[in-house]
């Protein structure tokens, strides 16, 4: 179904609004992919403040006209699919390793981060990192285990002291 001028238009805008509070974008090739997969990739997406987007290349091109995702320009050739992370940096990297895992059609362009182009080994990398929560999470069970096992030590010196002390 053609899109009229009006309806273009307002994808344009309402695009440019998510990338200025985007964090990071991934661009994809989706082609050989059901749609079924990609509802239920959609329905994660949404999940985790992702902004999924299937679009025209000639609309992509418009969109990030004047923008500092200018750059992936050349990488919107045939059946694309781009990713805004809203959240974390990280967020859209990990949903599409996840379905890169389970659907081996899939094939991750690039990335653009923090004024960075990354390619496909570089995204494999990152991927590994830990995201936000994550980290805090991690974090935090380390605190706790620090805290808990120097509590135990100090009862075991305390153990230690009143049975010398008793002998």
């Amino acid at each position: 179904m053609r899109l009229s001028i009006c309806d273009k238009k307002s994808i344009i805008l309402e695009i440019k609004k998510i990338i200025d509070c985007s964090l990071s974008v991934v661009v994809a090739d989706i082609s050989g992919i059901k749609v079924n997969v990609m509802t239920y990739w959609r329905r994660l997406a949404r999940e985790n403040n992702i902004y999924l987007r299937v679009l025209r290349n000639n609309l992509l091109f418009r969109i990030v006209q004047g923008t500092k995702y200018e750059c992936l320009k050349k990488k919107f050739i045939g059946p694309t699919i781009v990713a805004f992370s809203l959240r974390c940096p990280l967020d859209s990297i990990k949903l599409f390793k996840k379905f890169l895992d389970e659907e081996k059609k899939l094939k991750i362009k690039c990335l653009f981060y923090d004024d960075k182009y990354l390619s496909s080994k570089e995204i494999y990398n990152l991927s590994k990192f830990p995201s936000y929560d994550e980290a805090v999470m991690l974090i935090l069970i380390i605190l706790k285990e620090v805290s808990i096992i120097s509590f135990i030590k100090v009862l075991l010196n305390i153990c230690f002291i009143k049975n010398n002390n008793v002998n």
